[in-house]
């Protein structure tokens, strides 16, 4: 195809443009229709579509546009047409028809583009190989039509996989008519699962009495669905013995064997596959080196001796003794010695003992005593004696005598004299000092004294007058039992008095209607002390004491009645009517002083435990609707243990 009509093709409308596969490969044979073609072309000249000129003299100006946009119009509607036939008629139809369409709208009608235009014709009439198909009028309705079901020249050698087959799903595929790119879909059957090899899974190995199992499973090699699962037993492998231990073994003795217990176990589960006691011959004994024992040495004069003892080895048991003698050592004389030395004075000769002794066990072989000649006096420094200090009034005097050094011979003696010294003032001092006290007045004296003998050169007393008191003052709260008041004390002489005393507080109770609360009934002030304390004079007597405070407020209030509630004795804790040993006046009785004793009407049993019920009600003379119920320490339940 020349250049200058594929420049000229038209462009077609969107919506004609060509469905998918309607190209078709370049091998494909195909024949053509153009007898379309060819009448489209002669249509196409005769409504001079191919570009004849219109006589400008039988036309208006008007009506020649008028004219020129309907010829415009019927000439897309026949190159659609044309195109549409190509189309269907395939690649070789499709080109002819282009380039017709190029002839027919962009050259003008000469002999020689006529020329052109057959030739191209005639040319696509020529087909690629030699074939040929004939259709019947059903047939080619059905082919025009574009009906898959039609005898199309499908391409089934090069189908199009739409949707692939799988090992459970079947596939889809398309072929397309070489000739009208109608296209007609193909199922395709599922593929069907492709076993793999078996594989091992949940593995359990066998133990040396227990069988183990894997199971082989085989899967799908394309989709990894499992096909197959089959549990193999694999047979316990039995024990294994390994090699053989000792234990328990009790070493030989020399004269008695020894045992051992030879063990094999399974060297895989560790059980014990037998046991064989095996004894050991006895070795005897084995003779060791012989030691000395018992050695008593030999002295100068006496023999010694030790025992040659033979133990055996292993066991070391005596098996030999020996004695052995050894010979006396004699005396070894040392140099002599001086003992007893008393030296000579210038009165008396001295002497020593010349002694000696045996080197070894020290015993004395000889004694000789030596005389020292006596000695000459040596004088020793000069001494007072007899000495007498002056005084500060009298003289003094003193003996300068010469002594012996060693024997205290006197060997001289001259008196010597010393005037009196006179008297030395010392410091004021204070003497005989009398303190001051808050009420009564001190002194002291004032004396000089003499530094070496202490008589009084001059004495000045001296009055001090009295202190008076220092008080501080300490105030004492009043509390319920005690008076309060102030405290003076003297930081002084610790004299005190008191003044401003008030009168006890007296305790303080909140009477108001309770029931059963078991809780006691206390000083309001919070000085602990409760309104009504018992004791046990016995295991039937109670001594009970309401405080008198307590009485005086509540008659004040106007109660008026105080009771006995409940004053029952129990054998037993759990206070049930069968264990009950007695009342106080019924269970009731009337308190009629703040003190008194509650005696029961039962006898006790020698050393028994007795328990009680008691409390106290309080309520305005008459009233039993606002009644105070009063309890001792440890509430309702009170035990008297002998």
């Amino acid at each position: 195809m020349d250049d200058r009509l594929s420049e000229e093709m038209p462009m077609l409308p969107e919506e004609n443009s060509f469905p998918e596969h309607t190209m078709l490969p370049e091998h494909t044979a195909v024949f053509p229709d153009t007898t379309f073609f060819q009448e489209s072309a002669v249509t196409a000249k005769e409504e001079n579509i191919s570009g004849g000129e219109t006589p400008e003299e039988e036309q208006s100006a008007s009506r020649a546009k008028e004219a020129k946009q309907e010829k415009k119009a019927s000439h897309t509607s026949a190159l659609r047409q044309l195109i549409t036939s190509a189309v269907r008629g395939g690649a070789a139809a499709l080109a002819t028809a282009t380039a017709v369409t190029a002839l027919a709208i962009g050259t003008p009608p000469t002999s020689e583009n006529h020329a052109r235009l057959a030739g191209i014709l005639k040319d696509a009439q020529r087909p690629a190989f030699e074939e040929v198909v004939g259709y019947d009028a059903e047939e080619f309705v059905n082919l025009w039509e574009g009906d898959p079901e039609a005898p199309h020249q499908y391409d089934e050698e090069h189908p199009v996989v739409v949707k692939a087959p799988d090992c459970t799903h079947g596939g889809e595929s398309e072929i397309v008519c070489v000739d009208c790119g109608v296209k007609k879909t193909i199922l395709t059957p599922m593929t069907g699962h492709s076993p793999s090899e078996a594989v091992e899974e949940n593995p359990l190995a066998p133990s040396c009495t227990a069988p183990g199992s894997r199971e082989d499973v085989v899967y799908c090699s394309v989709c990894r669905a499992e096909l197959s699962r089959t549990k193999i037993t694999i047979p316990a492998s039995g024990h294994t013995a390994a090699a053989p231990v000792s234990e328990n073994a009790t070493p030989s003795a020399c004269v008695v064997g020894g045992t051992y217990e030879e063990v094999i176990y399974c060297a895989v589960c560790h059980e014990e596959l037998s046991r064989r006691k095996v004894e050991l011959t006895a070795p005897g004994h084995t003779p060791a080196a012989s030691v000395k024992e018992n050695r008593v040495e030999a002295t100068c004069t006496a023999e010694g001796s030790f025992e040659k003892v033979v133990y055996c080895l292993v066991c070391h048991e005596e098996l030999s003794r020996e004695t052995e003698i050894i010979p006396a050592l004699g005396h070894v004389a040392g140099s002599p010695v001086k003992e007893n030395e008393v030296p000579s004075t210038c009165t008396e000769e001295g002497s020593y003992d010349q002694v000696v002794y045996c080197l070894r066990c020290g015993e004395e072989l000889s004694r000789e005593t030596v005389v020292i000649p006596l000695a000459e006096h040596i004088a020793a420094q000069e001494i007072e004696s007899n000495r007498h200090d002056p005084s500060c009034t009298e003289d003094g005097s003193a003996d300068v005598v010469v002594l012996c050094d060693v024997c205290g011979q006197e060997l001289s003696r001259s008196h010597v004299d010393f005037p009196a010294t006179g008297h030395t003032a010392g410091r004021e001092a204070t003497e005989n000092n009398v303190n001051a006290s808050c009420e009564t007045a001190g002194g002291y004296d004032r004396v000089i004294r003499c530094t070496d003998c202490g008589e009084v050169l001059s004495s000045t007393h001296v009055t001090v007058a009295a202190l008076g008191h220092n008080y501080s003052a300490r105030t004492i709260a009043p509390t319920c039992t005690a008076q309060g008041y102030t405290t003076h004390t003297c930081s002084r002489c610790g004299s005190s008095y008191r003044d401003n005393v008030v009168e006890r507080l007296g305790h303080t109770y909140t009477l108001s209607y309770h029931w059963d609360d078991e809780e006691p009934t206390y000083c309001d002030r919070g000085c602990g002390t409760s309104a009504l304390t018992i004791s046990f004079v016995s295991a039937n007597t109670i001594r009970y004491n309401i405080d008198q405070d307590f009485w005086d407020q509540a008659h004040a209030q106007g109660y008026y009645a105080f009771e006995w509630g409940d004053v029952i004795a129990y054998s037993d804790p759990d206070m049930s009517w069968e264990h009950q040993l007695g009342f106080y006046a019924d269970g009731y009785g009337e308190a009629t002083s703040p003190s008194g004793l509650l005696v029961m009407d039962f006898e006790p049993t020698p050393g028994q435990t007795v328990y009680y019920q008691f409390h106290l009600r309080v309520a305005p003379s008459g009233s039993s609707d606002y009644v105070c119920m009063i309890y001792t320490e440890g509430g309702e339940i009170q035990t008297y243990v002998p």
